[in-house]
């Protein structure tokens, strides 16, 4: 079997409501490039699971132990791609793929180890109202090198820390809407989880400004 290009990776848990939306925003992309859909399931009880096995390639169950980098890595350790994109359950792919899916034909994508894209955040139910922030969600798998680091707000990373070459792609866009208050105290449960992981991670390191930074913002 040809290796894939690209691994798509995923965790989930009890996202009946946008599972779907977001596995059907990535046939577009699974159906122009060579890929595999690799998702982790931290506990589903809410019927999640039965969507994921519509669409995955690899679906495995992965103990939440409250870290976010734990659970993506044990996803990198079950992909087999070139490359691994990153995508939330809340979130789904922008319809304009064409600039990624040239650059994963291209010779070119073995010049670069990670690509610089945008996350949209709305902040009210007509999607009318967001901001954009770049994100890294793509990475050279590199054979094995690249990792997640952060039990929150998880970061790419690569051993033994050569970062090399970026690259900016402004309309590669994940939508994000996990942060409209969809039920009552949707939103305050989130960010008091986000706290709680962020003071556990200040006391390993009470002086990572990363960490303090993310704190005010939650």
């Amino acid at each position: 079997m040809e290796k894939p290009v690209l691994s798509i990776g995923m965790i989930f848990k009890n996202d009946i409501r946008s599972l779907e939306r977001c596995l059907k925003s990535l046939v577009p992309l699974r159906e122009a490039v060579s890929c595999e859909l690799v998702m982790a399931d931290t506990g589903s009880t809410d019927g999640s699971r039965a969507v994921a096995e519509q669409y995955a390639d690899i679906l495995f169950e992965f103990p939440w132990i409250n870290d976010f980098a734990a659970a993506r890595n044990a996803v990198l350790e079950k992909c087999t791609g070139e490359w691994c994109l990153a995508i939330d359950a809340d979130e789904w792919l922008d319809s304009n793929i064409q600039n990624l899916v040239k650059f994963l034909k291209s010779p070119s994508r073995n010049n670069y180890d990670l690509i610089s894209s945008i996350v949209r955040n709305y902040q009210d139910k007509q999607l009318t109202v967001f901001g954009d922030f770049y994100v890294m969600r793509m990475g050279r798998r590199r054979d094995g090198e690249l990792f997640y680091q952060g039990a929150i707000h998880e970061s790419l990373a690569f051993r033994p820390g050569d970062m090399g070459a970026i690259l900016v792609m402004p309309t590669l866009i994940f939508h994000h809407d996990g942060y409209i208050e969809m039920n009552p105290g949707h939103t305050k449960a989130k960010l008091h989880r986000n706290m709680e992981l962020l003071r556990t991670e200040l006391e390993k390191e009470p002086d990572n400004l990363r960490t303090l930074v993310h704190c005010v913002d939650s």
